[in-house]
């Protein structure tokens, strides 16, 4: 197991975004530790939670080393991750109707 480098994790193309979704989606399974989560008063409290725990433990079996501080960061992503139960609709483009802009018609 090699350690992986922490200053990327969470962004796109790295592992660690992958673990993370499907960390949360996991949590539609579990939503008694979804509310406590979404309950608890800060980072320290998140970090109690045994949802959190298997986050950190599968971080770390795919080789990332968090140290206090970032463990102490990663409660605050799980705690707003958890805060958020439905997955972002992807963008839709807007369209005006056909004579959308134009003048009303004047009488």
């Amino acid at each position: 197991m090699t350690d992986r480098n922490i200053s990327r994790i969470f962004t796109d193309g790295d592992e660690s975004s992958g673990l993370l979704v499907s960390w949360w989606e996991a949590l539609d399974q579990d939503r008694g530790e979804r509310a406590n989560l979404r309950r608890a008063s800060g980072p320290s409290e998140v970090a109690f939670g045994s949802s959190f725990h298997k986050l950190l433990g599968r971080l770390r079996a795919e080789g990332y080393s968090l140290g206090r501080d970032r463990t102490e960061a990663l409660a605050a992503v799980a705690g707003l991750a958890a805060a958020r139960s439905k997955r972002p609709q992807k963008s839709r483009k807007l369209s005006l109707p056909p004579n959308a802009g134009t003048s009303p018609a004047t009488t």
